[in-house]
This record gives C-alpha cells, structure tokens and sequence, in this order.
C-alpha cells in the first residue's frame, strides 16, 4: 500500500496547521510527515514555518525526514536562508 510522493499543496497544509492549533494549542514539537521536506522551496517551506510559529506560540522545533543528498544540497544552499527568514519572520510576527 504504498503511495506516491507528491507535494501537497499550500492551502492544504496550512487548513491541516488550524486544525491542529484547535486541538493541540500548546505544541512545542511538530513533524513534517509524509516525506522529505527539503524536497520543497525556501519560498514554500518558510510560510509553513511561519504558519507553525503563529498557531503555535511555544513551538520549540520543527522535525523533518531529510534523505543525505536533500541535506548535502540543502548546506549549500537554503537550509541557512530557511532557519533566518524564520527566525526573523518569528521575531517580526510574534513581537
């Protein structure tokens, strides 16, 4: 049984980050299941986490499944820009 990757999409993920808000509102921990999230763009995956960090005021870390070559890649190019945009999104929104 198993299912094909696919990126889902935007609305989607952000309509799934509400209602886990309306369940869980004190998260400090979420996994980005279902695949490798590094797979997406720093201009996707920056407003999921900034979506996280507003649903979610004591969000302590955001876990992901990676495979090597997506880390390698990603060291080089968006991970850093990804953990400052937000950082400073965070700062900027929560203040």
């Amino acid at each position: 049984m198993d299912k094909p990757f696919r990126v889902r999409p935007a609305k989607e993920v952000l309509e799934n980050i509400e209602m886990a808000r309306s369940y869980i509102p004190h998260t400090r921990r979420v996994f980005l299941a279902d695949g490798n999230a590094l797979v997406l763009s720093t201009q996707r995956l920056v407003p999921i986490l900034d979506a996280l960090g507003k649903a979610f005021p004591n969000l302590e870390r955001v876990g992901i499944y990676a495979n090597a070559q997506d880390i390698h890649h990603c060291c080089g190019t968006g991970c850093a820009r990804v953990r400052r945009n937000w950082l400073l999104s965070t700062v900027r929104s929560w203040a």
